[in-house]
């Protein structure tokens, strides 16, 4: 079990590394969206759509490449792309599906809502995201521009949304909006330590929600298409990683709800690598040592996202230490032998194995048997597990099916 208010909002900061900055976009749309909300009297229920909402509406944005120019203005073309795309990926996760209509008309305009058959609600709802997240957008393209104060631009941008009621958003949500922003206050509160404390009282306010082991793999299957889909050469790596490390781990008699888990943790375990540059994932050429120590960080950035979620303790550790090995010479905390659990070195064994099956930039995917010597030059170097490695050699076609099942060869 764990809570899925604190899995969606430790999982939207990985959405933000992708937007159009990595400063807690989804987050100040949140903030921004319950306060409005909270103004018009809206609902519990209500409140909390919105704070889910709010924090995944861009989980339809395919990759860091979006260019900033273009989405530094709150009606760039091609929004209504992520805006599809997002609808398609929350309607096949079930304690999300409701969310989805939603997230499809986050940026159609007010005027042009009535022109489609939805109800009351999602008009509301998708509508204030809309003017949320272009306020925030707005106050991007300020903040560059002028480099001053917020609440020396804050009647500007007050300004600007005043004129847009009616065609760009809905009277009744822009009223409220100009009502709650007339505090300083609401503006002191955007910075990322105020938004910090913001939402650690408002996690706390509304307690826990509990979601099973098959809810959590359907909502974190969200976040492995959001890193997969950075690069043609990645894609579909966490899906046969979790596929296969389960796999392993079944071959190895752990009980079906580790075997769960682990599958999870696999489809988490390259979360932190959204921090990477994308010119560092798709290079073509040998990596500098300067290079490498920036990806070497990405297990600890996925430990960060992670470990912040009640329930959910072991997959955070098992997906940040998936680079470490018995020997102690991983990384990013030099673990040995003990210390390294057996679903750890499931995954280990699994991500080396799917890496190299994989064809990457600089060289083609490997056929099963020259795996499996890598594999065992690892074990006689002490590096992995006899036991693991011996369950891939038994299985290998197998696992070696299973490592490119979602990959072009």
């Amino acid at each position: 079990m764990a809570n899925l208010h604190q899995l969606i909002y430790a999982l939207s900061t990985a959405l933000d590394f992708v937007g159009i900055d990595d400063k807690h976009h989804g987050k100040r749309v949140a903030y921004m969206a319950l306060e409005t909300a909270k103004e018009l009297k809206y609902s519990d229920n209500d409140l909390i759509d919105l704070f889910h909402l709010a924090l995944i509406h861009d989980c339809g944005v395919p990759s860091s490449r979006i260019d900033d120019t273009s989405v530094l203005t709150f009606d760039w073309e091609g929004a209504e792309e992520h805006c599809i795309r997002g609808y398609q990926i929350l309607n096949v996760i079930p304690n999300l599906k409701h969310l989805s209509d939603i997230v499809l008309y986050h940026h159609t305009h007010y005027d042009m809502l009535t022109q489609f058959n939805i109800n009351t609600r999602t008009a509301k709802l998708a509508n204030l995201i809309f003017l949320t997240d272009s306020i925030d957008t707005l106050i991007v393209q300020e903040m560059q521009e002028k480099e001053q104060s917020i609440i020396t631009i804050a009647n500007q941008i007050r300004s600007e949304v005043k004129n847009l009621s009616q065609t760009f958003f809905d009277p009744e949500l822009v009223d409220a909006f100009l009502k709650v922003s007339t505090r300083e206050s609401f503006w002191f509160t955007l910075d990322k330590e105020s938004l910090q404390i913001y939402f650690e009282n408002y996690l706390h306010q509304i307690g826990e929600m509990d979601i099973s082991i098959d809810a959590i793999a359907e909502i974190v299957q969200l976040f492995a298409i959001f890193v997969d889909s950075r690069s043609p050469y990645t894609a579909d790596h966490l899906y046969d990683v979790a596929e296969l490390s389960k796999y392993i781990a079944q071959k190895a008699g752990l009980d079906p709800e580790t075997c769960n888990k682990i599958r999870i943790a696999g489809l988490l375990h390259d979360l932190g690598k959204l921090k990477v540059p994308d010119e560092l994932i798709d290079r073509e050429t040998s990596l500098s040592n300067n290079d490498l120590n920036i990806i070497k960080r990405h297990p600890y950035e996925t430990h960060q996202l992670l470990s912040k979620i009640n329930g959910m303790e072991d997959i955070a550790n098992w997906a940040a230490q998936h680079h470490e090995n018995l020997r102690g010479t991983g990384y990013p905390y030099h673990l040995v032998n003990e210390d390294i659990s057996l679903p750890i070195m499931i995954i280990s064994v699994a991500d080396i194995f799917q890496a190299l099956a994989q064809n990457r930039p600089y060289r083609n995917g490997m056929k099963a048997n020259q795996i499996l010597k890598i594999l065992n030059k690892k074990v006689r170097l002490g590096e992995l597990d006899r036991s693991i490695v011996r369950i891939v050699e038994e299985n290998l076609q197998i696992c070696w099916k299973l490592s490119i099942v979602n990959s072009s060869h």
